[in-house]
Parts: C-alpha cells; sequence; structure tokens
C-alpha cells in the first residue's frame, strides 16, 4: 500500500555552484553512488558553507548506508539554513531507516512546514503512519499530497486502499473512480469500486461491474 522512500536531492535553489551539484544530482539518478559521495565530499571542502552540497554529500552516505556521517551532514545543512526543506526529508529519511519513526515524522513536518508543496514530505510521512497502521494520518497525507499533484493516480490509488482497509467505502468508490477513468485495465480498482458500490447498497450496480470485469477477463 505504502511507496518508496523519496528523498530530497534536488538542489531547492540555486546557488554559484548549481552546475556542479547538477552533475552530482545525475550521478545519483545514474546509482553511482560511490562516485557521487567523492564528488560531493569535493564540494563541500570547496564551499563548505553550502547547505546544499551538505545535503547532498548527505544524500551520498546515506545510499551508502553510512548512516552516522549522513546524518552529521543532513544536520549540518540545516543548521545552514534553517529552512531547507529537503535536508528535513533526507534527515527524516535517515531516522525512518533506523526506525526513530517520531523522529522522522518531525522532521517531515518541518519539511512541509518550509515547503507545502514538497510531495515527498507528505508520502514519506504516509509510509510511516501506514507502518504504526495510522490509517487516518496516512489517508491525510495522502490527501494533501494529491493538492500538490493532483494528476498521480498511485497516489490515488494508495489514498483508495487506505479508505478501503478502513472500510471507509464512499471515499474509496470515489478514488476507485477517478482512477478507472483513466486507467481502463486496472483489474484491481475495478475490482475493488465494484466491493465498495456493493458495500454501499448499490447491489445491481456491482453486480453488472463484475460481470463486465469478468467478460473482459475471459477475452
Amino acid at each position: 500500500m505504502g511507496h518508496k522512500l523519496h528523498s530530497g536531492v534536488n538542489m531547492g535553489k540555486l546557488e554559484t555552484h548549481h552546475e556542479e551539484a547538477q552533475a552530482i544530482i545525475e550521478l545519483f539518478q545514474q546509482k553511482n553512488f560511490v562516485k557521487a559521495t567523492d564528488e560531493a565530499t569535493k564540494l563541500v571542502a570547496k564551499y563548505p558553507n553550502s547547505a546544499l552540497a551538505r545535503n547532498l554529500l548527505g544524500t551520498a552516505f546515506l545510499q551508502n548506508k553510512q548512516f552516522a556521517e549522513a546524518k552529521s551532514n543532513f544536520e549540518a545543512a540545516i543548521k545552514l539554513d534553517g529552512k531547507y526543506a529537503q535536508a528535513y526529508v533526507n534527515l527524516g529519511n535517515y531516522f525512518n531507516l533506523q526506525e526513530d519513526f517520531n523522529r522522522a515524522l518531525d522532521s517531515y513536518q518541518m519539511a512541509y512546514k518550509c515547503k507545502p508543496d514538497l510531495l515527498a514530505a507528505y508520502t514519506n510521512s504516509a509510509n510511516i503512519y501506514l507502518k504504526l497502521n495510522r490509517f487516518h494520518d496516512a489517508s491525510i497525507m495522502y490527501e494533501k499530497g494529491l493538492l500538490v499533484a493532483p494528476e498521480r493516480l498511485d497516489l490515488k490509488m494508495a489514498l483508495a486502499n487506505v479508505y478501503f482497509r478502513t472500510e471507509n467505502y464512499l471515499n474509496a468508490q470515489k478514488y476507485f473512480a477517478q482512477i478507472n477513468q483513466v486507467q481502463e485495465n486496472n483489474w484491481e480498482a475495478q475490482y475493488k469500486h465494484a466491493v465498495c458500490n456493493y458495500s454501499l447498497g448499490l447491489n445491481d450496480t456491482a453486480v453488472a461491474e463484475l460481470k463486465l470485469l469478468l467478460e473482459k477477463q475471459s477475452d
């Protein structure tokens, strides 16, 4: 039901060394974390007061499972720039991996307070709430995430499944319907939409949907 852990490696703001930082981000995208660590270390040495450089180095260390080094660099980035939302996300990711969920949630909260349109802060929070079986809180985070990225069908599916699991069939039905309007072959969404209708007393509609779904499956 959850999503993978999303990091804050985008630059957040342009600095004099943004081209060098972008090259490191491209190394992350290529999953070349060893070289990314080397380049980020050089960037920190060159710009010791750069929150961006510290955040990138912390991200590289986190990818290499060098957790103490990652944490210290994220904290250094935040000390340099107390409103650096991406660094708060990454510090939250560190705590998340350490299963220190309360501190992770605190970090993600700081991230979306600093940058309300930072999607990773909401989705990563939702993932933790799912682990803790705090489904209402998870649904709130997914709803907030959809305000940032209303076109994201994966978020709608995750949210619909939270509502479905908690038997909030009316809200689940709404989101499964939105998914089905875009994805004609999403069997899970179509089946669960029918189950929602049945649970809401719309028996004829549910039966018709299930019959249609079975016909599609037999084609």
